[in-house]
């Protein structure tokens, strides 16, 4: 997933506290920076250190190459044998189901019917793994900024949360966020209208760069089945839905399935549009 240019400018006048943090997670850099004219240096200092916890602790649960990560634990599981997940995994699970249907299968996490949800067990039900790393940055993303929103000077908090490129912005007013654009070598920049949303961007580079799986279980981004370069970019509500549905729009190629795509940014209240060369 591309990374946005880091240049979402601290939109305060004079601010009692702020910080700036970035560290590895999720398989890239994750960032936040807040600032506040209500909140003490001490609770953004908190704030953030909460949110980093969160965002771990994702990657720990969902991460496909983490070997003990749910996800991990459930693949290796054999078919007919089951594991208890996490609210937090079940609630993404149910998301991408939703988005499978929805996206007439141009999302989905495991291709065939590779697995059953029945409450908080998680039943291998065909042979296929299930990978959430098309999905679960944005929930993580989502995750953390909860604890935003749900602060006691939540009102007076402003800034972003940023894991490569999955972004979930809070500010003051309407500022323009820059988002950068790889096609192939050609790698450029364009500015989105943004105040309290999430936007995301993801891209297919160049054969071998990426690979994800079509509807059919054709896996493209490889040598015998390439692709031309092509980067989509959504706003969104929520990180995990802009995540999610720039996948949809990588993936839809036809006129039926742009069709389908476009149906789905409706049904989910978001914007998006795609970069070809």
């Amino acid at each position: 997933m591309s990374l946005f240019k880091d240049r979402i400018a601290f939109q305060a006048g004079q601010t009692s506290a702020r910080v700036k943090r970035m560290t590895p997670l999720l398989g890239t850099f994750a960032r936040v920076q807040f600032y506040s004219e209500g909140a003490t240096q001490a609770e953004l200092d908190a704030l953030a250190d909460q949110c980093f916890y969160r965002l771990r602790s994702i990657q720990q649960q969902m991460n496909y190459f983490e070997e003990q990560s749910l996800v991990a634990r459930f693949n290796a599981l054999a078919i007919g044998e089951s594991i208890e997940i996490s609210d937090e995994m079940k609630a993404v699970l149910e998301f991408a189901e939703e988005l499978r249907a929805e996206s007439e299968g141009l999302f989905n996490v495991g291709l065939e019917k590779s697995h059953e949800l029945n409450g908080n067990i998680l039943v291998r039900t065909g042979a296929h793994e299930i990978n959430l790393n098309g999905v679960a940055k944005g929930f993580a993303v989502d995750y953390a900024y909860q604890l935003v929103a749900e602060h006691p000077k939540a009102a007076s908090i402003f800034g972003s949360i940023n894991a490569g490129g999955d972004v979930r912005v809070f500010e003051k007013a309407l500022m323009q966020l820059p988002i950068k654009i790889e096609l192939g070598e050609k790698v450029f920049y364009r500015t989105l209208p943004v105040q309290r949303d999430a936007v995301a961007t993801s891209s297919f580079s160049s054969a071998g760069s990426k690979k994800i799986y079509h509807k059919n279980a054709t896996c493209l981004g490889t040598a015998e089945n390439p692709v031309r370069p092509k980067s989509a970019s959504v706003v969104a509500p929520r990180a995990m839905v802009s995540d999610a549905l720039t996948k949809v729009l990588l993936l839809a190629e036809t006129a039926e399935e742009k069709k389908v795509a476009e149906r789905c940014l409706r049904k989910y209240s978001a914007r998006g549009f795609c970069e070809t060369e």
